[in-house]
């Protein structure tokens, strides 16, 4: 196997790949220093490094607003990336341990008209993704999403 190969196999399954930070706003600079590293490592696109930032950055703030009604120290966010060579995605997985919250099955107008909660910001997350999975696991709410970043095995990671 290459040494190209190599990295690939290792991003994809190292246990470093993941971030895990208060749910707090102020805390949101760690999270995209760390998805820019990322997407540096993939060399991913403009576009793409910018809907990701997006994706992250409604996430969270989402996250950080209304998952947890209650004041508590144990307010946490959680981002796993991972890298699929096989069909050249990008895979992240938000979770936190807020509120029953599934994203995937709240009704969306295709406009919203008053930038009312949800409705944009869901809109764009449902719109910059490839694929999008939710699961409530273990008092756990568990995104997960999909954007190809490259043709399958032209991603060579730095």
């Amino acid at each position: 196997m290459s040494n190209e190969g190599e990295h690939l196999l290792h991003f994809q399954h190292q246990e470093n790949s993941e971030l895990s930070v208060p749910a707090e706003i102020e805390y949101f600079s760690h999270l995209e220093s760390w998805l820019d590293e990322i997407c540096d490592r993939v060399d991913a696109n403009t576009e793409t490094r910018t809907q990701l930032q997006i994706v992250a950055d409604e996430v969270f703030t989402n996250v950080c607003t209304y998952a947890y009604p209650e004041p508590s120290d144990g307010k946490t966010f959680c981002m796993t990336c991972s890298f699929d060579p096989a069909n050249g995605d990008l895979i992240l997985v938000f979770s936190d341990h807020g509120v029953d919250f599934n994203p995937l099955t709240h009704v969306v107008s295709p406009m919203p008209r008053n930038h009312r909660k949800g409705g944009v910001g869901l809109l764009m997350l449902r719109n910059f993704a490839d694929s999008l999975h939710y699961e409530r696991h273990d008092g756990h709410n568990v995104l997960t999403l999909r954007k190809k970043i490259s043709e399958k095995g032209t991603v060579v990671i730095k």
